[in-house]
């Protein structure tokens, strides 16, 4: 099958709202869009056609953020070495227009770094499910989700049915593509996604915050689809870097280590699917059978891996802790 090209904001849309098969996900390839818009207004010394040193750092935050994204999609795991023509194509190469700083970079190379392993990224997702998970990539790359909170765990969540029948809405609507792309995004953003999508927009957001919060001399600022003038401005930097999340996960893990800590037992850990690590903590009040366990399978005799339920903390979008719950 022939692959189908979207080069704008405007075929994008048109191509989520015309009830694409999942093969047409599979084949989809970006050209010249998304972008990461960058603009700036402020001291005609600084921001004229120009990146001072604090704006060039939070760009660089910025790729490393992309980077960590595309390797929790593309690899399971947010750690993994990039290959050099990964580098390559995930590299953002900004073009700065006269009068302000005015800056884009063509980002379809990110995007399509992931879609060539497709099946990979879309792996057991039906075609709902794909096209989320595509929706997902391509308006966090853009920015859509900036600045604005996203975690799978939140309490009001759209399933896949009650997207599809926000989709409908959004077909029968004549509102121009700007508006309807900012509501496809709000849509998107409070449908059940996966955490490693989560993962992915958190590590994005997180990229465009820390632009904001290198240029809070400016008059006027547009991070993506997002825009600060005066005081507002001034509260990117007040904005608080770390974002705490909970999901209760039923994970095999493999056990290679345990200390005592006060009247609790803190295991290292290692997730058998994506070789995540932390430390999953058991509680005073788990059963000596489960701590039994958990210890035996450090044994040469004892299990590879456990299948254990536990409640995850996620801080800007990395697992830091568990909290052991049980065995499923």
């Amino acid at each position: 099958m022939a692959k189908i090209v979207v080069r704008s904001e405007k075929q994008f849309l048109d191509f989520v709202l015309s009830q694409p098969t999942l093969e047409d996900i599979h084949n989809v390839r970006f050209s010249g869009w998304p972008s990461i818009d960058i603009y700036i207004k402020g001291d005609s010394k600084r921001y004229d056609a120009s990146l001072p040193t604090g704006l060039m750092e939070g760009i660089v935050e910025l790729q490393h953020s992309l980077n960590k994204g595309f390797r929790s999609l593309r690899y399971n795991n947010q750690y993994t070495k990039l290959k050099q023509e990964e580098k390559k194509q995930l590299e953002t190469v900004f073009t700065v227009k006269k009068g302000s700083t005015d800056a884009k970079a063509d980002a379809s190379g990110i995007v399509n770094g992931l879609l060539d392993k497709s099946d990979i990224i879309f792996k057991n997702m039906d075609g709902q499910q794909s096209l989320i998970a595509l929706s997902v990539i391509v308006l966090a790359t853009a920015g859509y989700f900036a600045f604005r909170h996203f975690h799978t765990q939140k309490t009001e969540r759209h399933s896949t049915e009650e997207l599809t029948r926000h989709l409908d809405v959004l077909r029968q609507q004549n509102s121009d593509s700007q508006q309807a792309m900012v509501k496809l995004a709000e849509v998107i953003r409070n449908t059940d996604t996966s955490s490693n999508m989560s993962i992915f927009t958190n590590s994005m957001n997180r990229g465009y915050e820390s632009v904001g919060r290198r240029v809070i001399d400016a008059e006027e600022v547009r991070l993506g689809q997002n825009h600060f003038s005066g005081s507002d401005v001034q509260n990117l930097k007040l904005r608080n870097r770390n974002e705490t999340c909970y999901k209760t996960l039923d994970e095999p893990l493999i056990i290679h280590g345990c200390k005592s800590k006060g009247d609790n037992k803190v295991f290292y850990v290692e997730m058998c699917n994506s070789s995540t690590e932390f430390q999953l903590i058991l509680d005073s009040f788990a059963s000596e059978e489960d701590c039994e366990k958990l210890i035996d399978s450090m044994k040469p005799s004892g299990s590879a891996s456990l299948p254990v339920k536990f409640k995850a903390k996620f801080i800007n979008g990395e697992l830091k802790e568990g909290r052991f719950e049980g065995f499923y």
